[in-house]
Parts: C-alpha cells; sequence; structure tokens
C-alpha cells in the first residue's frame, strides 16, 4: 500500500516538502510503524496510536502532522493563509482558501 499525493496548485516550498514526506513515509513507514510497536522509537502518544489504528491511518496522522508544521513555516506565513486538515481517506492542504494538495492510499 502505497501513499501518493495530487499536486492541484503550482509546486511551492510548502507542497514539495509535502511531496518529500509523502516519500519519506513510503520508504520508511513499515519500519518506524515496526519501531513504534516495539518502543524503540516514537513517545507515548505514537505508540497509542500505531497500536489502535490501521497503517493507513496512522500514517495519514503522520503526513498531517509534517503537514501542520510546514504550513506554519517562515515561508507560508509569508506568503498567505496555509491550512491543512484530515477526513478519513485523505489530508488536504489549502492556499488562500483553494485546496492546493491531496495525500490519500
Amino acid at each position: 500500500m502505497e501513499m501518493k499525493f495530487d499536486l492541484e496548485g503550482e509546486n511551492n516550498p510548502v507542497t514539495e516538502g509535502l511531496i518529500n514526506c509523502v516519500a519519506f513515509w513510503n520508504r520508511e513507514g513499515d519500519v518506524l510503524i515496526q519501531n513504534n510497536l516495539n518502543k524503540t522509537h516514537g513517545n507515548v502518544f505514537t505508540h497509542k496510536m500505531v497500536e489502535t489504528m490501521p497503517k493507513d491511518d496512522f500514517l495519514l496522522e503522520m503526513v498531517l502532522t509534517d503537514a501542520k508544521d510546514l504550513c506554519a513555516r517562515k515561508w507560508a506565513e509569508d506568503h498567505g493563509t496555509w491550512e491543512c486538515g484530515r477526513v478519513r481517506s485523505h489530508v488536504w492542504v489549502q492556499h488562500n482558501g483553494v485546496r492546493v494538495m491531496i495525500m490519500h492510499f
């Protein structure tokens, strides 16, 4: 199962960062899930998440965390209003009220 993304706007530092995050979680997700299950990586919060969520939910939550960070960075703050969120099937990012990217399985 591989996460995908749909870029619906121009590429910029926020979306480029998220493309890199999707590639990271596709490459490292299984190992990090196992490390969280073994409690050799992560924290109490991620340990509980990985124990109680299906793999796709856990990975989408991790990408949502990355999206929140990227939307709050200085470049984003200097270039309009950035927001992100999650519905069951995907994480979305919008710029000035227009969706520019979704990440999904």
